[in-house]
């Protein structure tokens, strides 16, 4: 059985489109947090970057519907305060 390659991609990246969504990101400074929260970005994430120290930098540099906000997840009170 022969698979159309081009429209078994298309599928896929169909399948991937977070229009709508909205992700937050933990350690989205650098890393893998930082290359995730670009992914979700460019899938139509619309994102809350999380970060000791860079989120407002990963923020303005990602564009798009993106806030950058510090927080350090080891602090209870930093977490809870992303959703108060």
């Amino acid at each position: 059985m022969m698979i159309d390659q081009a429209a078994s991609t298309n599928v896929a990246a169909s399948a991937l489109r977070l229009d709508g969504a909205v992700a937050l990101v933990t350690g989205a400074g650098r890393g893998i947090g930082r290359a995730i929260a670009e992914r979700l970005a460019h899938e139509g994430a619309s994102l809350i970057l999380a970060d000791r120290s860079g989120a407002a930098d990963a923020a303005q540099a990602i564009g798009g519907n993106v806030l950058g906000v510090p927080c350090d997840v080891s602090d209870e009170s930093n977490v809870q305060s992303l959703f108060d």
